[in-house]
């Protein structure tokens, strides 16, 4: 079989000498007068290009080139292939390559063929994708639904293991870890480790309705008390509401005395009108 080369880089606009030929998106009818009908055996896909070429076009423009054989993909196409399964309940190997795909990808991509050159190229727009599976992923543990749950989670798996780095995406996958019922010791593991790429809301770990089911757990004890001090998550048990710097010069004030600063943080409320009332939800 011929082999397409798979590159990271966005490819130049086509130009005059190499027209775009779009491809059909539904070819579902019944044959017109003076066609044949044909079976399932006889009705394939027309010839396949020569040369397919899989595009991912990232944001930053860094390539990270890799060789796919056709008609299969490479391994290091996998955690792609299974984002779009699951963004998609599709099979994205098979529908990515079919002219005749059921499966509307949207924006995520564009397929074009240079019939010059007799080549397919796919240009996958990896942001998008990357911002389609954290804003499906929420929706979908909004719905206080246990399958959509599941499907939440199953974005989220492939989502973190195509962008590893995405602090957010771990947040995330912790979250949807939670509702799923995941151990709390899976969960925290998961929040570390979206702290340690960079994630910057600690307090949401307190306040995020999706983690409540390990929120009084040993583990996310340890760790906020690993990341805050003892006293701070003490004083936030009290006033959850109450930002983390304001608890901390509070507390160094009354010298990490919890009650005097909480109950100096209630006669500051009972004092002054503008003190922020969700301190003492």
């Amino acid at each position: 079989p011929a082999t397409s080369e798979a590159h990271l880089l966005p490819f130049p606009e086509p130009t005059a000498q190499s027209p775009t030929i779009p491809i059909r998106e539904d070819v579902s009818r019944e044959p017109t007068e003076g066609e044949v009908a044909s079976n399932d055996a006889e009705v394939a896909a027309p010839p396949s290009p020569a040369h397919i070429t899989i595009t991912t076009v990232e944001a930053d423009g860094n390539p990270d080139s890799h060789t796919t054989v056709w008609p299969n993909f490479a391994p290091s196409d996998a955690p792609l292939l299974a984002l779009l399964s699951n963004l998609f309940s599709c099979d994205a190997s098979k529908e990515l390559l079919d002219p005749f795909r059921r499966t509307n990808f949207g924006s995520l991509l564009r397929r074009t063929i240079d019939p010059w050159t007799d080549s397919l190229r796919i240009d996958i727009y990896c942001s998008q994708v990357r911002n389609l599976a954290s804003t499906k992923a929420t929706g979908l543990m909004a719905s206080a639904d246990a399958a959509s749950y599941e499907q939440a989670l199953a974005i989220l798996k492939s989502g973190v293991e195509l962008f590893p780095t995405d602090a957010t995406l771990q947040y995330h996958l912790a979250c949807a870890m939670s509702l799923t019922k995941a151990s709390a010791a899976a969960v925290v593991d998961q929040l570390r480790a979206a702290l340690a790429k960079g994630y910057q809301g600690l307090q949401h770990f307190m306040l995020e309705g999706y983690l409540a089911p390990v929120s009084t757990s040993p583990e996310m004890l340890k760790l906020l008390e690993e990341r805050l001090g003892r006293y701070v998550v003490q004083l936030l048990a009290i006033y959850p509401h109450l930002p983390i710097e304001t608890a901390k010069a509070t507390l160094a004030r009354f010298g990490n005395n919890v009650h005097a600063a909480a109950g100096h943080l209630v006669d500051l409320a009972e004092r002054d009108a503008t003190v922020e009332p969700n301190y003492f939800q």
